[in-house]
């Protein structure tokens, strides 16, 4: 492989292990691991790489390579954290950013680095999980969206300690409703 290109895949390789918290090329199907492998196979073949430069790197069957294309398109569209994640590794590798301690292995870190990488380690995934749960609570918003301003009145006149009373009125009421059609 040309020393230009494996530069490359090597500064995007980084980049995504950095953002996934995994080393792509570690052959497992956990799917946080698939997820890296999909994102840098997109990216690397929006620049212009083929499915067997990048199988070849990944150590993997062209035929996976050609499947991560044809599967993480879809998948971004329901996938708000993957999207953030791809979003995310695709600006860093096109701007070329800067991940912390991108120069330094792990063998030259001090002591004091190491801890503030476990630190950022962590925020990170503290991040994944309010996005998740921001993704989360914007799809249950919208599906009561609707249901808004029943919701509101029903807040602003049930008094403390009486929502069970309020629910079986509520319950009975719509047990005697007949919904035609």
């Amino acid at each position: 492989m040309e020393e230009e290109v494996l530069n490359k895949m090597n500064q995007l390789k980084f980049i995504v292990e950095y953002t996934f918290q995994v080393d792509i090329l570690v052959k497992t199907q956990k799917r946080n691991y698939v997820d890296a492998r999909m994102v840098f196979s997109k990216i690397m073949h929006n620049e212009g790489y083929g499915s067997t430069i990048i199988a070849k790197f990944l150590k993997k069957n062209h035929a996976t390579i050609i499947h991560y294309f044809n599967s993480i398109n879809s998948i971004l569209k329901f996938d708000k954290l993957l999207m953030d994640r791809y979003l995310y590794a695709k600006d860093m590798y096109l701007n070329k950013k800067e991940t912390p301690l991108y120069e330094k292995n792990d063998n030259e870190l001090s002591n004091k680095e190491t801890k503030q990488q476990a630190k950022i380690i962590a925020l990170n995934n503290e991040i994944d999980k309010l996005i998740l749960e921001k993704y989360n609570l914007t799809a249950i918003a919208s599906r009561n969206k609707r249901l808004s301003e029943i919701i509101e009145f029903i807040d602003k006149q049930t008094p403390h300690g009486q929502e069970r009373y309020v629910m079986s009125k509520i319950n009975t009421m719509f047990n005697g409703l007949k919904f035609y059609g």
